[in-house]
């Protein structure tokens, strides 16, 4: 795998992108894979163009506490084979294609007090005008 290093206003582009397209997603308001079965999912994926961005904002609104007092570090374009970035220890991050069509979420909680990383696609994600929508029976709608 090939890497470069992105400057800081890309990295934060990245994410002011990151939370436009998939800020509705959190608190998990759509279908994802989490744990061994992300980590699986994100092993299928055939981009050979992806980014690996740390979070830099906190967001207190996340169930993990994104950000929260963790771990800053670079963001990074890669070419070739997505690898399994678990290893990383505390650095809360998130990984993306270059057209944003999923996400792997990966936190400093991850298999501590979360099941483990989370993927999503971007068409998994409810609608913000629908997460809030019951369903039968009272259940929130996912």
């Amino acid at each position: 795998m090939e890497w470069e290093l992105l400057d800081e206003s890309t990295h934060q582009s990245l994410e002011d992108q990151w939370y436009e397209v998939f800020g509705n997603a959190i608190p998990w308001n759509c279908r994802n894979k989490s744990g061994a079965r992300g980590e699986a999912e994100l092993q299928t994926q055939e981009d050979t163009v992806f980014f690996v961005v740390p979070f830099l904002r906190d967001s207190r609104s996340l169930p993990t506490s994104i950000g929260s007092g963790c771990p800053r570090g670079a963001a990074y374009k890669c070419f070739g084979k997505i690898p399994g970035l678990g290893g990383f220890g505390s650095q809360d991050k998130f990984v993306v294609p270059s057209d944003f069509s999923w996400c792997m979420i990966y936190t400093h909680e991850d298999y501590m007090l979360t099941s483990g990383p989370v993927f999503f696609r971007r068409e998994w994600i409810i609608p913000p005008r629908e997460a809030g929508k019951n369903t039968r029976k009272g259940r929130r709608h996912w």
